[in-house]
């Protein structure tokens, strides 16, 4: 990532988030720096409500893991039968304010984008959150993003940025 050019405009998928605040070892160096070229403005920063969630959900789990050495499998169920362990959650809890802060923008959808993600859900053969995210950079100009997810490379209009 650390060739994205400067100036340019790249949405921003949730792993690269997820890699910096969890401080995953082969990615974090890649992630914290790109997301301080967003933060200086040498590349503008775009994400949506999607990866906000995801995130968000990750985060979540993460933490659950780690504080109740649970196996990723049993987090879910774990969460249905004691509500409670949501209360004592902190991960997730800045991840809004941290985006903002960076100065990423966060986009909105539409019915069109919605209309446009279902082609592309087709045409590009992507989850339906993927195809959402590659409809609102579409529907945004925006012709970068950052993740480390290989389905976007088959989208024609994005080049794609690995950390």
């Amino acid at each position: 990532m650390k060739d994205i050019p400067r100036g340019a405009a790249v949405f921003i998928d949730a792993n690269i988030f997820i890699y910096d605040i969890l401080a995953v070892p082969e990615y974090v160096e890649s992630c914290m720096s790109f997301l301080k070229r967003v933060e200086s403005q040498e590349i503008k920063g775009y994400t949506s409500i999607l990866v906000i969630s995801e995130v968000i959900h990750k985060l979540m789990f993460s933490e659950i893991i780690e504080k109740h050495n649970l196996r990723p499998d049993r987090v879910l169920k774990e969460m249905k039968n004691n509500p409670q362990i949501i209360a004592t959650l902190e991960k997730y809890r800045n991840i809004i304010s941290k985006i903002a802060s960076i100065g990423i923008k966060v986009l909105p959808s539409s019915d069109k984008t919605h209309k446009k993600a279902s082609f592309y859900i087709k045409k590009y053969r992507l989850m339906s959150n993927d195809a959402i995210n590659a409809a609102i950079a579409k529907e945004h100009g925006i012709k970068h993003i950052a993740t480390n997810d290989a389905d976007f490379q088959r989208i024609d209009f994005l080049n794609v940025w690995k950390p």
